[in-house]
């Protein structure tokens, strides 16, 4: 069973739900998932998106004279989506980040040996500038 935040409220119902209510950039499914994490936390939300949870069934009757309320199953079950969904991207962000960081280091080798190196680019490759740049500096050392 498929539990993403989708197939636990589609699109055309959080839209439905929705309405004309405008929360300026944020989509109307961000603003389900940012309320929903609210709740999840102990936080509350204004009286539109408290309507709006509660359309979907997301979250129980408010208390008297307050917005608190509690997270019922399908907003647990929502919470739980979100949070799957969240740490699956973060992993995937956190891999490409890996590889940007290497390139980075790259670029950052590569200037500081075109500073060291006289007349070469740093085309020649990562372990190249590495050893270029791990030799001119032990040289330097050296004649201190």
């Amino acid at each position: 069973m498929n539990n993403s935040p989708e197939k636990i409220i589609s699109d055309e119902e959080i839209t439905r739900v929705h309405g004309y209510a405008n929360f300026g950039s944020m989509t109307p499914r961000e603003v389900v998932n940012d309320d929903i994490r609210k709740y999840a936390v102990g936080y509350t939300g204004g009286s539109t998106q408290v309507a709006i949870l509660r359309e979907h069934g997301l979250i129980t009757k408010p208390n008297s004279n307050s917005y608190r309320a509690n997270l019922t199953e399908k907003g647990k079950r929502y919470a739980r989506a979100l949070h799957r969904d969240a740490t699956t991207h973060s992993k995937a962000l956190a891999a490409k980040t890996q590889v940007l960081l290497s390139y980075a280091w790259h670029d950052r080798i590569c200037d500081l040996t075109s500073a060291f190196i006289d007349g070469k680019s740093c085309t020649f490759g990562f372990d190249a500038a590495l050893d270029a740049f791990n030799a001119r500096r032990l040289s330097l050392d050296g004649a201190a």
